[in-house]
């Protein structure tokens, strides 16, 4: 559905999907409006560290990034090893020569993508209007995140004088749905564990992390710490287009990836796409289709049999891992929506709509 040059093109939240979707606009000749409920972009973060992931639709974020002509002013730092741990088994290094990761900051301070990208889009001309949160109807794009609440995150970030260090926490007593960890990066740290609800039955899994890496790692976490909570949303059936044409972006559309993924990959590509179909007439849906809903099928089939691995199970697949010359193609080839992963998909399809 190609619009007008003449009709401005109002975007429904300022995180990394809106603001992204607006950048093409302007670059495209639009005038892009982006509405966002906070006073800044990147205000209802907490100055955590998030990644951008190669294993998936997109092995390297940061040239696409580069090649869609934003300038790379936010800082990022590829990550290619870390260390994972389990309450039974000792713990692991996977190293590659490749990253796993472009780590990011979220937040609205100086280097901060979101701050960044808010700076870059007012420079050439999007308007953001702060402090406001209109109704869908008059709407574009909805970019607002996540809907339903299908994971939820909780964490801490704190500033610590250790070296660079990345840890993922597959600990059964943490939780067996989901995963904790922990990024130290240039002074800054965040400690963070995902999980669904029925894994938090006695509500003190952050505790549990905590005590995690006092005893893995000797490294105390103070409740003086900038505590943060948030949700993901995991539903694959969520509308790309509704019913009045409008479009859904990054978590709002329920691109995501099921496993390990942080979402900003989603959040870019869906964005880019959106604004092709915008643009040049470009079907959105045959786009997102061909390039993002094929991960994120492979991603959801090995969620689903992730949550049924043991501790056991776990270790054994990272001692692979960590014993590999290529560690990161072998996540590539698992990420891959296969024919395997695809007769699993129709197979585990109801199944899967309820992780």
């Amino acid at each position: 559905m190609k619009i007008s040059k003449h009709t401005p093109v109002k975007i429904l939240g300022g995180g990394i999907s809106g603001l992204t979707a607006g950048i093409f606009l302007k670059k495209a000749g639009y005038d892009p409006i982006i509405y966002e409920k906070n006073t800044q972009c990147g205000a209802g973060r907490h100055g955590d560290i998030e990644g951008l992931e190669t294993w998936n639709f997109n092995p390297n974020p940061i040239d696409f990034i580069k090649q869609l002509n934003i300038p790379l002013d936010f800082q990022y730092k590829p990550e290619n090893q870390f260390k994972v741990h389990f309450d039974k088994f000792p713990s692991l290094n996977i190293y590659d020569e490749n990253p796993f990761f472009y780590f990011v900051k979220r937040g609205q301070d100086s280097g901060d993508i979101d701050r960044e990208l808010q700076t870059y889009a007012l420079s050439i001309g999007c308007e953001i209007r702060f402090d406001f949160s209109p109704k869908k109807d008059n709407m574009s794009i909805i970019a607002t995140g996540a809907n339903r609440p299908k994971a939820f995150i909780q964490g801490y970030t704190f500033k610590i004088d250790l070296t660079d260090q990345t840890h993922l926490f597959l600990n059964d007593t943490l939780t067996k749905t989901g995963y904790g960890y922990l990024i130290i990066w240039n002074g800054n740290a965040t400690l963070s564990v995902a999980y669904k609800k029925e894994d938090d039955k006695d509500k003190n899994i952050l505790d549990k992390l905590k005590n995690i890496c006092r005893n893995k790692l000797r490294i105390e976490i103070s409740e003086d710490n900038q505590k943060f909570g948030s949700y993901g949303s995991f539903d694959i059936d969520a509308p790309k287009i509704d019913q009045f044409g409008k479009y859904y972006i990054g978590e709002a559309g329920g691109f995501q990836d099921y496993l390990f993924g942080f979402g900003m990959n989603s959040a870019i590509y869906s964005s880019y796409f959106a604004i092709k179909s915008l643009t040049e007439n470009i079907d959105f849906l045959d786009s997102v289709n061909q390039n993002i809903v094929p991960h994120m099928k492979a991603s959801l089939v090995n969620r689903y049999f992730y949550e049924k691995l043991s501790e056991q199970n776990k270790y054994k697949i990272c001692k692979i891992l960590s014993e590999s010359d290529n560690p990161l193609a072998i996540i590539k080839k698992r990420s891959n929506y296969s024919l395997k992963k695809k007769l699993m998909f129709k197979l585990l399809n109801r199944k899967l709509k309820s992780i």
